[in-house]
This record gives C-alpha cells, sequence and structure tokens, in this order.
C-alpha cells in the first residue's frame, strides 16, 4: 500500500489516507458547463464525502473528459477527447460514466439514473469485481 497526500480543493480538508494500487479509473464523460445532469452527478455523487473516500481507499482515479459548449477548448483537449471516445466507444450520451481496468482494455459503462452516493458506492464495489 502507498500513502498518498491530498488536498480538496472543494472540501478545504488536508488530508493523508492509505490507499490501494491505482489499477482502475473512473471515467466521467460531461458537459460541465451545460449538462445539468451531468452537475448534479458532480454535486451529489462526486463531490460526497463517503465517495471521495471509497475511490481513495480503492485507490480508484477520476479522468473528466468534459465536452463544454461555452468553453473553448484546446487542441490538445480535444485530441485527449477524441482519444478517449473512441476507446470506450462514446455514444454522447451526457453524463457517461465508464470503471475501467488502467492494465487491460476491460471496462464497464455504469447506468447512474438517481442513484445516491450509497447505491453509486454498492454498484462500483459489484463492478469491481466483475473487472479485476
Amino acid at each position: 500500500m502507498k500513502t498518498l497526500f491530498v488536498l480538496f480543493i472543494g472540501i478545504f480538508a488536508l488530508s493523508t489516507v492509505s490507499v490501494k494500487e491505482s489499477t482502475l479509473s473512473l471515467i466521467v464523460f460531461e458537459g460541465s458547463d451545460w449538462c445539468s445532469s451531468c452537475r448534479k452527478f458532480e454535486k451529489n455523487i462526486l463531490n460526497d464525502v463517503s465517495v471521495i473516500k471509497f475511490l481513495q481507499e480503492e485507490g480508484i482515479t477520476i479522468t473528466k473528459i468534459d465536452f463544454p459548449q461555452r468553453k473553448k477548448l484546446t487542441k490538445e483537449q480535444k485530441k485527449i477527447n477524441r482519444h478517449y471516445s473512441e476507446r470506450y466507444q462514446f455514444e454522447g450520451v451526457f453524463p457517461t460514466i465508464i470503471l475501467s481496468r488502467t492494465d487491460t482494455l476491460l471496462y464497464h459503462e455504469l447506468q447512474v439514473p438517481e442513484m445516491d452516493p450509497t447505491q453509486f458506492i454498492e454498484r462500483l464495489m459489484k463492478i469491481q469485481d466483475e473487472i479485476r
């Protein structure tokens, strides 16, 4: 196990936690400046303390792939977005949430309609077992 030093900007907390090696990544395809469902997922799930703690303890990293309408993306960011879109066969539905292994091509798309943080964590635990 590694010790990870973490600073949460949104929570303004400084803490040290023990985490597993990161072999899983939570990929979030979002439209940050226009998608109300994306903002709701961010606020109610990703910013929840229990979800943050679970992701840290399990060594699950978060990668956000943003498709804003008002904010201009750099050429490099567009290239990265295209890569992730092709890699995960993104179909333009926002938000799309994927749990992916970082060392293989295995991944699983999550359906997260109206989940609370506890249900989201339970769903992640089940998928973790399937793809590990």
